[in-house]
């Protein structure tokens, strides 16, 4: 136990250097006996400290020759899908997703309306326009696309994570659990993530807000098309600890 603490404290140091910028990402930290010597730990301790970086995704070790440990950082998708995990494994509903989803992709259709570039823009309509030639699963990858580089225009790295993680969540239910659209609703979904980005270009906080209300409202139906139909099955929710 002792042995478990001391290396966490170690690698909440380590990680803190890494963070203050010491280290660049891509930079080496240094080798497993320069760090034993710099840290005064043994050398199990320092390897359970360099495991627990390399889980929190900050650092990792490079074996070989000349190998140590490089300084890294966690990208926006990985830490997103230890969002989405958490989600899952606490059940979280389809209602409550999707009230999350209109309230956080509806901010960001409003900020982008006010402040995004019109090149960035028009990327997004052209995204959401080449969407309607798709179909099956190449188009709802797509799709869930479309809601990352809308909550990235908005220009909020933190709405960015969150957004990642909800759509990550709310595909995993809808395959689960939900009914999938047809070919002829997908292609009628794009046609309102077109009107999303031409309310975002009209510049219109207003009405992009609404469509991205249209949309998330149109999607949440097809969940609750699958939980209530007749053949269609919930799983058993898990039983939480007391």
């Amino acid at each position: 136990m002792q042995d478990r603490k001391l290396a966490v404290r170690t690698a909440d140091r380590i990680e803190r250097r890494i963070i203050a910028g010491e280290w660049p990402v891509g930079s080496m930290i240094g080798s497993e006996s320069q760090l034993l010597k710099e840290y005064g730990v043994s050398r199990a301790v320092l390897r359970e400290a360099i495991l627990i970086l390399e889980q929190r995704q900050i650092a990792r070790r490079q074996r070989g020759l000349g190998g140590g440990v490089m300084a890294c950082s966690p990208t926006v998708s990985s830490v997103a899908r230890t969002m989405a995990l958490f989600l899952e494994f606490n059940d979280v509903g389809v209602d409550d997703l999707m009230e999350a989803r209109i309230l956080l992709e509806g901010h960001c259709a409003a900020k982008a309306a006010r402040s995004a570039s019109p090149a960035a823009i028009k990327e997004l309509k052209d995204y959401a326009q080449a969407g309607l030639a798709m179909s099956g699963a190449e188009a709802r990858s797509h799709m869930g696309h479309f809601h990352v580089l809308l909550a990235k225009l908005a220009g909020n790295p933190v709405w960015s994570l969150v957004t990642e993680a909800l759509i990550d969540v709310a595909a995993g239910l809808l395959e689960r659990r939900g009914r999938m659209p047809t070919d002829s609703e997908i292609r009628a979904q794009f046609k309102l993530l077109v009107l999303v980005a031409e309310e975002i270009e009209n510049r219109d906080e207003t009405a992009a807000r609404d469509q991205v209300r249209k949309f998330i409202e149109k999607v949440q139906k097809y969940y609750h098309d699958g939980l209530n139909s007749n053949t269609g099955k919930t799983p058993a929710r898990r039983r939480r600890k007391a």
